[in-house]
């Protein structure tokens, strides 16, 4: 019998950002919601939660279990109900007062979806953006456009088959 984990991802891009197992064998997963709560913390090196996601932006899905999924979640994806570790080098995020450029870390071999999330400010005044966007087949860069008042962002990116990408105070003019 196939062991199963149960795993918390971004719904547009299938990237991991949690992986939980419990006894038995899950023949399904939980909604998002009642994993995630209303929001899924996203959290830096030093364990501050820089970004935090909306439950409706994820979703949930019971899969094979890997042991990449219980060492290094976050390094995994899943496509077509199945997850595995994703390779090479998370796509670069540039910012400027007219958008998001989003370059892969390869030209990609189908139209590849991609999500970005921009949290700006502090407390109750905290704003949080979602742009999503495709990087067309065989091009490596999307720009998605979204008007940025100047400020310090911390952005969070997924490609999808490709790793993710947190950035922190990154300053548009």
């Amino acid at each position: 019998m196939t062991q199963t984990a149960i795993v918390l991802l971004v719904r547009d891009t299938g990237s991991v950002l949690a992986t939980v197992t419990r006894a038995g064998d899950p023949a399904s997963a939980p909604p998002a919601a009642d994993l995630a709560g209303a929001r899924f913390p996203v959290r830096d090196s030093s364990g501050r939660a820089v970004v935090e996601l909306a439950a409706e932006e994820l979703d949930s899905k019971a899969v094979p279990l890997i042991d990449d999924l219980l060492l290094n979640p976050q390094e995994c994806g899943v496509h077509d109900d199945a997850a595995g570790l994703l390779g090479g080098t998370a796509p670069t995020l540039s910012l400027t007062p007219t958008g998001v450029e989003v370059s892969a870390a390869v030209t990609v071999s189908d139209d590849t979806p991609v999500w970005v999330q921009l949290e700006s400010g502090a407390g109750q005044t905290r704003r949080r953006d979602v742009l999503t966007g495709k990087i067309l087949k065989g091009e490596k860069n999307v720009t998605l456009a979204k008007t940025l008042p100047a400020g310090a962002y911390d952005v969070l990116g997924f490609v999808a088959g490709q790793l993710g990408r947190l950035q922190t105070g990154v300053v548009v003019p």
